[in-house]
């Protein structure tokens, strides 16, 4: 069947099912409700459960307390979630299957015991100025088949990797900042055709950024850091011999795997960084990006999409980085030619482009959930 449901300023409480399930082309709207679920049990609970071909527009409500999950959607849906809190799922706080189609702007998503966010089979998801933090698990798991978008956002404090691609997903990561968590900060695993792009990675408590037999994958202009734990390594390739590997600044540690001894991969476009560069590295990325992206801060525009303009020309800084390795040097890991570089005078990449807002008209970067048409792409 079809009909038409909204909820305003509703509490929807301690349910024993769902709070809210939606069906055949049922199209709901949720604005300003708190939904909590019944803990404990056997019964997997539901904040919200939709299926078929049903849609949901949920804004500034709080979700939180559900064993299976605070938003879960399958087949067919489409959803926009803007503005929201999902908190303290016992399993995942938003689970997306199927063929589902997701837009996620400005949400707060944290405290899930399994993961924040996880994009399943051959789910899109577009997740724009969002906070993923303090998920006991992952932060964002996108696998299968799925399609993400994932621009602008948080993920911080979570207690294994902050995100993390695998199978024959296909996932562009662009401007968000990637610290605190646990385990690895960014993983490729498997995926296809990656676009990792400006983000920032650092703090992490295993490995910064991991690619482990990623086809097509194109790390650009990222700022790549380790972290304070003796054995954090800023970046590490693994069965990777292929890929674009260009303008990233990744921090020369001891234990930094960057060249695989069978890689054709030319890094002779990336520079090194010191440990002691760190804090004020850092310091001048998080600026950049909020600056040019405020939507990280959660300052979404609605009417006027933002150029980001990032520069690695740090003002106060002529010389950032160390000379080429040694190793490099000798041709023990990686031939001259293709080794990073010593940079000694300021440089700059700009990258203007729309970025997304939350307007499903206009300026979302991929085709998009929720029938969104292309935007304008960033070119960086």
């Amino acid at each position: 069947g079809s009909c038409q449901a909204t909820f305003q300023s509703c509490s929807i409480e301690a349910n024993q099912k769902s709070g809210v399930c939606g069906t055949g082309k049922t199209s709901i709207t949720i604005d300003d409700c708190h939904v909590s679920g019944a803990r404990g049990g056997s019964e997997k609970r539901t904040g919200f459960l939709l299926h078929d071909d049903s849609s949901i527009d949920l804004k500034n409500s709080h979700l939180e307390g559900h064993n299976g999950g605070n938003v879960v959607m399958r087949d067919r849906t489409r959803g926009v979630l803007r503005r929201n809190t999902i908190a303290e799922s016992d399993g995942a706080g938003l689970v997306l299957q199927g063929s589902c189609q997701v837009d996620l702007y400005g949400n707060a998503v944290r405290d899930g015991k399994v993961s924040n966010v996880v994009a399943l089979d051959n789910a899109k998801l577009v997740a724009v100025g969002n906070s993923i933090m303090d998920s006991q698990g992952v932060g964002m798991l996108a696998m299968d088949a799925c399609k993400a978008t994932i621009w602008s956002n948080m993920v911080m404090g979570n207690g294994g990797t902050g995100v993390h691609c695998t199978g024959a997903s296909t996932v562009d990561v662009r401007y968000n900042r990637v610290s605190h968590n646990e385990n690895t900060g960014l993983m490729l695993e498997q995926s296809r055709d990656a676009k990792i792009h400006k983000n920032v990675v650092f703090e992490n408590g295993n490995v910064g950024l991991q690619v482990h037999d990623a086809h097509g994958a194109v790390l650009k202009g990222n700022i790549v850091l380790g972290g304070s734990k003796s054995h954090s390594i800023p970046l590490m390739l693994e069965s990777q011999t292929g890929g674009q590997y260009e303008e990233n600044i990744v921090e020369e540690k001891s234990n930094s795997l960057l060249f695989p001894e069978d890689t054709t991969v030319d890094f002779s476009t990336n520079q090194y960084c010191q440990e002691t560069d760190r804090a004020p590295l850092v310091s001048w990325a998080l600026e950049s990006l909020m600056a040019g992206c405020p939507m990280l801060a959660h300052t979404i525009s609605v009417q006027n999409p933002k150029k980001f303009d990032i520069g690695l020309g740090i003002p106060g800084h002529q010389r950032w980085y160390t000379p080429m390795p040694e190793t490099a040097e000798n041709g023990d890991q990686a031939t001259k030619d293709n080794a990073p570089k010593q940079w000694d005078e300021p440089k700059k990449l700009e990258c203007e482009g729309s970025l997304p807002d939350s307007s499903l008209a206009d300026n979302v970067p991929t085709e998009g959930a929720n029938g969104v048409q292309d935007g304008a792409q960033a070119t960086g």
